[in-house]
């Protein structure tokens, strides 16, 4: 990837904060050591910029308690009475300025999070207002191919052939010219193919990531927790489906909520990975050690990510942006927040370096 290449973000936040004994990488500089946590993407390692000592202070009286306050993140802002923010995110600001019609200004996902824009909702239009992520692979899917999963591979209009274009014209002169002009014809269309050709891009996949039986029927809207095998497979869709519109041109621009943001009950469950983490939320307010287990399961995804999108032609020109509103669940403490960014942008960014804050805002982060 080089400077000119057009960049993507990936957006991607996690709830309820982290184990930041495990998390919090040590060190200066380029001399950095990785939490244990952060072991899944220890081999990008050269591609990281991780973050010490970046704050969101929230003062005493703001509107609601820190779990709705981190969903305010990558605002930039504090929330309001009514959970509106000051301004948009980072995400949609980034993606007015990259998006060119038809592509999306932003893909919005989310993982099993409710439709409440108290708890799941980081991401926020030009006016401030809240905008929930699709919870739905196959809706996700449809709404940026116009069809449902598991048909024919999508046709990807970024790279089609020139010639594509002119094709009738020139079907409709050749019926016009003698054989002479027509073999002339023929051989300047097959030349200016082959020029085309040397000089194109590897041709990205668009081919649906996974059969229609493949994906996980789901509405999109609050469904049980309790059903690990369900929140697995959406994990994997969302996860593809967010290769999959960046590698075919859909949007430049993508934004995930991982799971719910505080709340009781049945809320953001890794069960699957140790029976305390039936409920992540509490889990992260006891601080217990399974806690780490969820923040590597997380990054394990964020790497096969970032792996599909190397494999597209991808990775040098992606920023992934991954973190927590909160860094002590058990304090709701947003002080020194676990951040970290994968990519260069194709030069633009210095990597391989940890950044202490020493008490700087998140929004500085942003800018």
């Amino acid at each position: 990837a080089s400077a000119s290449d057009p960049p993507n973000l990936v957006a991607i936040m996690t709830p309820n904060g982290v184990l930041r004994r495990k998390w919090m990488p040590e060190g200066e500089g380029v001399n950095v050591t990785l939490g244990e946590s952060l072991a899944p993407i220890a081999h990008l390692k050269d591609r990281l910029i991780s973050f010490r000592g970046i704050n969101h202070t929230v003062p005493a009286g703001a509107a609601a308690d820190n779990h709705r306050q981190a969903m305010g993140l990558w605002t930039g802002t504090l929330r309001k009475a009514d959970l509106s923010a000051g301004g948009p995110s980072f995400d949609t600001f980034i993606g007015n300025r990259l998006a060119a019609p038809p592509a999306l200004e932003v893909l919005r996902l989310g993982i099993q999070s409710p439709g409440s824009i108290d708890v799941s909702a980081p991401s926020y239009d030009p006016s401030g207002l809240p905008k929930l992520g699709n919870n739905s692979p196959r809706s996700v899917f449809t709404q940026l191919f116009g069809q449902a999963p598991g048909g024919a591979p999508a046709v990807d209009p970024l790279r089609r052939s020139i010639l594509d274009d002119v094709v009738a014209d020139y079907a409709s002169v050749a019926k016009r010219v003698n054989a002479v002009d027509k073999a002339r014809l023929d051989a300047h269309v097959e030349a200016v193919r082959q020029v085309e050709q040397r000089l194109a891009m590897p041709q990205r996949s668009c081919a649906t990531p996974g059969a229609a039986t493949d994906w996980p029927t789901h509405t999109g809207g609050y469904d049980s927790y309790s059903n690990p095998a369900l929140t697995q497979s959406l994990m994997v869709a969302q996860f593809d489906l967010a290769a999959l519109a960046l590698s075919c041109g859909r949007t430049r621009v993508v934004a995930m909520m991982m799971l719910q943001e505080g709340e009781g009950g049945s809320s953001s469950n890794y069960p699957w990975l140790d029976p305390s983490l039936a409920n992540h939320h509490s889990a992260s307010h006891a601080q217990k050690d399974a806690l780490a287990l969820a923040d590597r399961y997380n990054l394990e995804r964020t790497a096969q990510l970032v792996k599909k999108l190397d494999e597209l032609g991808l990775g040098g020109s992606t920023l992934v942006v991954q973190g927590s509103g909160l860094s002590n669940g058990a304090a709701h403490d947003a002080v020194d927040l676990p951040i970290v960014m994968i990519g260069n942008l194709g030069g633009r960014l210095r990597t391989g370096r940890l950044v202490r804050g020493e008490g700087r805002a998140y929004n500085d982060v942003i800018l």
